[in-house]
C-alpha cells in the first residue's frame, strides 16, 4: 500500500505484489520492515513479466553475498542474455 515515506516501527513483513522496476524503489519498499534492531522479511511476486527485475535482484543478492533464493534464480535464467557465474 505504501512504498516511501512511512515509518512505522511495529512493520514486521513486506509483500511486494507488483515488482518494482528497479533496484532503489525496492530497497525503500522493502526497507519498511526490520528498522533499526529489529528483524522482518520481505517477499516480492515476481512473473515471468518480470525477468528483467530478477535479472536485477539476482546481481545485487550476488553482490552483497547473499544467498539468491532458487525460485528467483530460476525465473532470471530465463533471460536469454543473463548467464550464471
Amino acid at each position: 500500500m505504501a512504498s516511501r515515506g512511512l515509518d512505522i516501527k511495529e512493520v514486521t513483513c513486506v509483500v511486494n505484489v507488483d515488482a518494482p522496476k528497479d533496484l532503489d524503489t525496492h530497497i525503500h519498499r522493502i526497507g519498511r520492515t526490520g528498522r533499526g534492531e529489529n528483524l522482518g522479511i520481505a517477499y516480492s511476486l515476481l512473473t515471468l513479466e518480470d525477468i528483467q527485475f530478477a535479472v536485477s535482484l539476482v546481481k545485487n543478492f550476488e553482490i552483497s553475498g547473499s544467498e539468491v533464493p532458487k525460485d528467483l534464480m530460476e525465473l532470471a535464467l530465463c533471460d536469454d542474455g543473463f548467464k550464471r557465474k
